[in-house]
């Protein structure tokens, strides 16, 4: 069903930022992440993928580094709208988890979760994994879609 919103009548925020590519405007609002497709009933499919990955202590840029490498190729498949690592920031908010040094979160966007299980089988993803798994200790997925 497609919904349509009159200009005069969309919601109004404060902030508006635009997203690379040929995504939409992303308005940044009480409901962060939401795109004017949302906002006009044409939003296509998407799955976000948090990726909370624990290192050995002292291997965060080891690992970053050969995860950056990995970058490229990831952003090349078929269905790959983002992909890439950040760290923890200080920001002094109390609300925020404690920092973790040896901790990288991976953020992830697909077009659906089948584009998910396709890269997650692709070669160059298994040979991520045999690279780094002297400096991993564990990893906890999210896979959600936008409400």
């Amino acid at each position: 069903m497609r919904r349509t919103i009159r200009a005069d009548r969309r919601p109004r925020f404060k902030r508006e930022t635009a997203c690379v590519g040929d995504a939409d405007l992303v308005m940044m609002g009480p409901r962060p992440f939401f795109t004017r497709s949302y906002f006009e009933g044409t939003q296509a499919a998407m799955i976000h993928v948090i990726a909370d990955i624990e290192l050995h202590p002292g291997r965060r840029d080891a690992f970053i580094a050969e995860f950056r490498k990995l970058v490229p190729l990831v952003l090349a498949e078929d269905g790959c709208i983002e992909y890439g690592p950040a760290i923890d920031v200080p920001t002094g908010i109390g609300a925020q988890l404690p920092l973790r040094a040896n901790g990288v979160t991976v953020v992830e966007k697909w077009q659906s979760v089948e584009h998910l299980k396709r890269h997650l089988d692709a070669p160059h993803m298994h040979d991520y994994r045999v690279a780094v798994r002297d400096m991993v200790v564990g990893t906890k997925l999210a896979v959600v879609e936008p409400a």
